[in-house]
Parts: structure tokens; C-alpha cells; sequence
């Protein structure tokens, strides 16, 4: 007689059951999705609340804001007339109102030349302080003088005023006009709404000159391009590993390198978290196909004729790397490839492959949407490798320096040496 004990035949899952388990699953992760959307939404509602209707706000071309319009400019305790309209602000990411200038997108930036051993900038911290937004991820501003070296500066919830020159040894000659690039080189990417206030966002207010000084009209490069980006486009995590402002530097990401190597000003439009269609919860903000034509909620970036302003010689889109796999980017970029030609009639439009070279399909959906679209300006920008698995170009999820240096060259070379897809 055997005794051994057998072990019973191990049974497939009936197809039903593993129907249910998926749904719940789905029901799980829509829930979670819900609650997070609606606690953020609640947050902003305090925060308005709080602090009134968000303020509207009105796009400009660069060089013809309006006197009423612009950021203040004194020298000493004079005014100078036509200040705020002698400065240049980097197009498409900033808009004006009340006396202030705004852009929630780091990659911004303002150019002014003025004579002088003073330059002070005031900012209004109101909504961050409403918000409660954490000391740590406070704006930072980076300024050259002068082609001098990046003189980085943060915000804080006691500190709304910096002066840029800080620790600078400039000329001394009072009659000498220094050129000065003023960046908004980082902030949280998650910490606070980006879209309907917004909160997460520089706000600049007014400048102050030494007495006696006066403006010069900056040097404008004469090209002008367009980047629609993620958290690459916006430097998260290129300095060193963890997603945090001290870490993030807008002013070496990709966008700025590509504007160096083709002579042109650069309208940085990244978030992080953002995809053609993911939105990013935390910080209000629907995917690009809703928000491409929007400074920030209601805020067009268009003129009446449905034109973007100003005018762009080139529009590129690096997004992807964040819609996941089910994700109709297909049908995102036929639509956002017809809306730009649009806005933007005679640019070229280049929709390039993120840093991962379109990992898992996008590749294949990007091309898929854009193969019936007969336009002799628009091109596939294949970077040819992925960078993000290369541990010296990244730190896993984010291109440090080298890798943003690299991705800027392989978008480059794409550029200049064109394949068939």
C-alpha cells in the first residue's frame, strides 16, 4: 500500500476571476487617481479663497509691453518711463498683469542692459506663502553679467527681494552698460498647482537701478524657438540624484543648448510629470494636447487670429516619456501637429524622440500619427540611442549635465542629418 502523499494538481485561473481581479485593480488605481485630483483641487480652492480670483494676465511680444503694462524700473527713486518696455523677456512663457511679470515654467528667462552698479529684483511670494509651499522649493533665479559665471539665488517665504549682482565684480565706470540674462532656473516640479493660480510660479514685480542709471535695449538673437517639454525640458535632477529644487537647473537643460547652437531665443514650456496627454495631479496641469496654447488657465499665447506671438521659426515637442503605454499619443500629435502649423504657419515643426528614444511603442505611435500629415516642415528628431540607460548620462529617471549636453547634440545631429522613417 503506498502512503505518499501526492500533491494535487495545481488549477488554472478561470478567465472570469482574472477579469474581476484586473477591474478591481482599475477600480483601485481610478479611485486613488479621483481623490488625489480632488484634494488638489480643494487645496487651490482654499488657496483662492484665501487670496481672491487667481489674477488675469495678457501675452506680449518680446519689446512691445506696454508702459502700463510692464515690471516698474527705477533708477534711485526715479522711474524711468519706458522701463518695463526696454526689457526682453524670453517669448511664450511669461505674461503680464498688474504690474508684474509671470511665468510658472522654469527655462524663463529676462534680458536687460543698463549702466550702473545696482540691480535688485523684487518678487511677489503672496500666493506661496498662501500655499504653504515648502522654504526648499521656492524659486531660484540664476543671472549672468556680463557673460560672467551663473550667480544662482532662491527666494524664500522671508526673502521676495535679491540682488543680482551680488558678489559680482563688475566695471566700475558708472557709464559702462552691463547685459544681464536673468533666468528662472528652478522650482518644484509637484509642489503646488502650476495651472489655475498659479502658485508654483516666479512673479516678478520691479527693478531697481542705481541712481543716475539708465537702459540700453538688450542684444536679441535673431531666431526664435519653441520647446515643448517634460522634466527634461526643465532641468529636474541635473545637478545630482533626487527630484529637488537644489538639484533642478533650468538654464543647462536641453531647450537652452539648442537655442545656443542655433542663435535663437528660446520659449521653454516644460513641466514636469507632463506628457502629450498625462496631466500632472499635483500640480493642476493637463497634458499638452488642452494646455499648448495657454501660458497658464485662460491665458492664451495666442493672438486673436489664432497666431502664436510672437511668430516661432521652430517648434519642437520632446514630450512622451511620460504618457503611458495606453495613451493615445497617435492621435495627440496628429492634432497637435495640425494646430501648430495653425498658430505657426511657416515654422518647421520638429517632434523629436525623448531622451529614452521612445521606450515602450512610443516610437511607433509618434510615427503612426504622423504619417498621413503631408508637411514638408515637419521632421522626426531621433536622438539614436538611449540615453537614460547610460549611467553616466543620467541618474535612472532624469539626464544629468553630460546627458543633457549629449541629448542636445543627438537632436542636433538628427537635424542635420535627416533619415527616412
Amino acid at each position: 500500500m503506498n502512503n505518499a502523499t501526492h500533491a494535487k494538481p495545481s488549477r488554472t485561473p478561470r478567465p472570469r476571476a482574472l477579469w474581476i481581479a484586473a477591474a478591481a485593480l482599475l477600480l483601485l488605481v481610478t479611485a486613488a487617481g479621483l481623490l488625489a485630483t480632488k484634494r488638489q483641487q480643494l487645496k487651490t480652492a482654499v488657496i483662492m479663497w484665501r487670496m481672491g480670483p487667481p489674477p488675469t494676465g495678457q501675452v506680449f511680444a518680446p519689446g512691445q509691453t506696454p508702459t502700463d503694462q510692464g515690471v516698474r524700473v527705477h533708477a534711485g527713486d526715479h522711474a524711468l518711463a519706458q522701463g518695463g518696455s526696454q526689457l526682453y523677456f524670453s517669448p511664450w512663457n511669461w505674461a503680464f498683469t498688474n504690474g508684474a511679470a509671470v511665468s510658472n515654467t522654469p527655462g524663463a528667462y529676462f534680458k536687460i542692459s543698463f549702466t550702473g552698479q545696482r540691480l535688485v529684483a523684487s518678487f511677489n511670494t503672496d500666493w506661496l506663502r498662501a500655499a504653504g509651499y515648502p522654504g526648499s522649493s521656492y524659486p531660484v533665479v540664476t543671472t549672468f553679467v556680463d557673460g560672467g559665471p551663473a550667480n544662482r539665488q532662491a527666494l524664500g517665504p522671508n526673502r521676495s527681494e535679491l540682488n543680482l549682482l551680488e558678489g559680482l565684480d563688475l566695471n566700475p565706470d558708472p557709464q559702462h552698460v552691463h547685459s544681464a540674462v536673468v533666468h528662472f532656473s528652478a522650482t518644484h516640479f509637484d509642489h503646488g498647482d502650476r495651472w489655475t493660480t498659479p502658485v508654483a510660479a516666479l512673479r516678478l514685480t520691479g527693478l531697481a537701478l542705481a541712481p543716475g542709471a539708465t537702459l540700453a535695449t538688450p542684444a536679441v538673437r535673431p531666431n526664435r524657438l519653441l520647446v515643448y517639454g517634460d522634466s527634461h525640458g526643465e532641468g529636474v535632477e541635473l545637478t545630482q540624484s533626487g527630484s529637488l529644487t537644489a538639484h533642478q537647473d533650468a538654464c543647462r537643460a536641453f531647450p537652452q543648448l539648442l537655442a545656443q547652437a542655433w542663435d535663437a531665443e528660446v520659449g521653454v514650456v516644460a513641466y514636469g510629470g507632463a506628457g502629450y496627454i498625462e496631466p500632472v495631479v499635483e500640480a493642476n496641469l493637463p497634458g499638452a494636447i488642452d494646455t499648448w496654447d495657454q501660458v497658464w488657465n485662460k491665458v492664451s499665447r495666442l493672438s486673436d487670429q489664432g497666431l502664436l506671438i510672437p511668430a516661432p521659426d521652430a517648434v519642437l515637442s520632446a514630450l512622451g516619456d511620460n504618457d503611458p503605454d495606453h495613451a493615445d499619443v497617435s492621435r495627440a500629435v496628429t492634432t497637435l501637429a495640425h494646430a501648430w502649423r495653425s498658430a505657426a504657419p511657416v515654422a518647421e515643426l520638429l517632434f523629436a524622440l525623448p531622451p529614452n528614444q521612445g521606450a515602450d511603442g512610443l516610437r511607433q505611435r509618434l510615427l503612426t500619427g504622423l504619417a498621413d500629415i503631408t508637411d514638408a516642415n515637419l521632421r522626426v528628431l531621433d536622438p539614436g540611442q538611449n540615453l537614460l540607460a547610460q549611467s553616466a548620462l543620467s541618474f535612472g529617471n532624469h539626464l544629468n549635465a553630460d546627458g543633457q549636453a549629449a541629448y542636445a547634440q543627438a537632436l542636433l545631429d538628427a537635424y542635420a542629418n535627416p533619415r527616412e522613417e
